[in-house]
């Protein structure tokens, strides 16, 4: 094939009967120069093909490797904020407890005192019923009493 009839096949428009007279062409060379065209097929299974995969590889594994980058820079973002959550959550739970803890200590407190105060105020109620009646009646049982 000549340069002319070459840049002539590409530089037309591609209509179908175009189409299936390259198509024609191609299979009619094919079968008058068969070593060429295997040739070509060899050459383009085993230099342009494998050539072609191992740049895809390597662009799909630098693809690969820049996604699982970014990825993983996602991952360790979203285990940094959910350790940062679960510090404040911890911090906060510990806050509460102690709160908590704190609260139950001064209900408690509260509480000894009241009854501390309530055993005091019982006493000086017993003891001024003593003074005055000379007996602590109110709390003797009826039944106890000899008669």
């Amino acid at each position: 094939m000549s340069a002319f009839k070459l840049k002539e096949t590409f530089s037309s428009s591609f209509s179908g009967d175009r189409m299936s007279s390259r198509f024609n062409e191609l299979v009619q060379y094919g079968t008058e120069h068969p070593l060429r065209l295997f040739a070509g097929g060899s050459f383009l299974c085993f230099a342009v093909f494998p050539v072609l995969a191992f740049i895809s590889f390597a662009l799909g594994t630098l693809l690969f490797t820049m996604i699982a980058a970014i990825v993983w820079q996602g991952f360790l973002v979203l285990c940094g904020v959910i350790g940062l959550a679960v510090a404040l959550a911890a911090a906060l739970t510990m806050a509460g407890c102690c709160t908590g803890a704190a609260t139950l200590v001064y209900f408690a407190f509260v509480s000894l005192q009241s009854s501390v105060h309530l055993v005091k105020g019982a006493k000086t109620r017993l003891r001024r019923e003593t003074e005055i009646t000379g007996t602590h009646e109110s709390f003797t049982n009826s039944d106890d009493k000899e008669d």
